[in-house]
């Protein structure tokens, strides 16, 4: 992969030349907007009597058909001169790419048992993201849950997990289920830290090894504790210790079932081109505005290829 001062580099000489008529395109939008807005507007004041309303009424159905067609020419060359540029560059090949139709649907999510949902949490995903390696589909999409509350003063959504969701098919059966979480815990208080740790976790039990710098990183919790040490090895302990302390993003695993799943915690997803216009500034996407999306998903392919190596279940 393209180090990220190459990525920048890349981005500022080919893909910034086409942000203008990106920012062109999204005016066109407030323009058409403006002219809808008037249409209604006019329909329900009733000015000009009946050629009024007619006008109004043509004005509104134009309205929201050059809304459409708009939105349809913004998302393309959204992903056409921008997206797919720069995720061909990121892994330097025709490997990684998005889909505009597809997901990972919720209930695989939830058995992941990477994000926790209580019965009012729900789950919000961007468009799909798939790497191809070898003769397998790595799918990959920013996934939102959130705590919907209801009171006197309405509907409140409150971001609980924000991250990104990656899976990964494994080559070999993989029975039960492997959590390898952040220690958090023995991170900021030690031993103590350690001892404070729960036993147990959605019915699951908790597997000691035997590599303290991995488990000074690290808590694992299981169903199987052979399978457990036969999927945490010593050198998949050892890469993703070192993977740990490298990357910028807290990271958890699962093994579930014939999959292997990895979740970044990270504040992002520049999948979708409005989520990136930042209003206040009027600015489009910047470079530093997704270094930390281009970073996230370069530490995903980056955990799967480490894994790999180390580990026939994938390849």
């Amino acid at each position: 992969m393209k180090s990220i001062n190459e990525l920048e580099q890349y981005y500022k000489s080919d893909i910034s030349p086409n942000l203008g008529a990106f920012r062109a395109l999204m005016n066109v939008s407030k323009y058409i907007i403006i002219m809808t807005l008037v249409g209604f507007a006019n329909f329900f004041i009733g000015i000009g009597g009946d050629n009024g309303l007619i006008v109004s009424g043509v004005l509104v159905g134009v309205g929201f058909l050059l809304m459409y067609l708009n939105n349809s020419k913004i998302n393309s060359f959204f992903r056409n001169k921008i997206t797919l540029p720069i995720m061909k560059q990121i892994t330097e090949d025709e490997q990684l790419s998005f889909n505009l139709e597809g997901s990972i649907d919720e209930s695989e999510i939830r058995a992941s048992q990477l994000l926790y949902f209580a019965k009012n949490y729900t789950l919000s995903q961007s468009k799909l993201l798939t790497y191809q390696d070898k003769e397998r589909t790595i799918k990959m999409l920013n996934v939102c849950v959130k705590n919907t509350t209801r009171d006197a003063d309405g509907e409140t959504n409150t971001t609980t997990v924000e991250g990104l969701f990656v899976a990964v098919p494994t080559k070999v059966k993989i029975t039960g289920t492997t959590l390898v979480l952040p220690d958090v815990a023995e991170r900021i208080a030690g031993y103590v830290g350690g001892l404070l740790q729960s036993k147990k976790k959605d019915g699951l039990r908790k597997i000691t090894l035997d590599s303290p710098t991995f488990e000074k990183l690290f808590i694992v919790y299981g169903d199987d504790e052979v399978m457990a040490h036969y999927l945490l090895k010593h050198t998949v302990m050892e890469v993703l210790s070192e993977l740990g302390q490298k990357f910028k993003f807290q990271f958890e695993i699962s093994f579930v079932e014939g999959k292997l799943y990895l979740f970044f915690y990270f504040s992002g997803g520049w999948f979708e081109p409005e989520v990136e216009i930042d209003k206040k500034k009027e600015e489009i996407l910047t470079f530093e505005v997704i270094r930390n999306d281009i970073e996230v998903i370069q530490s995903a392919i980056e955990a799967v290829h480490r894994i790999e190596k180390h580990h026939h279940i994938l390849g």
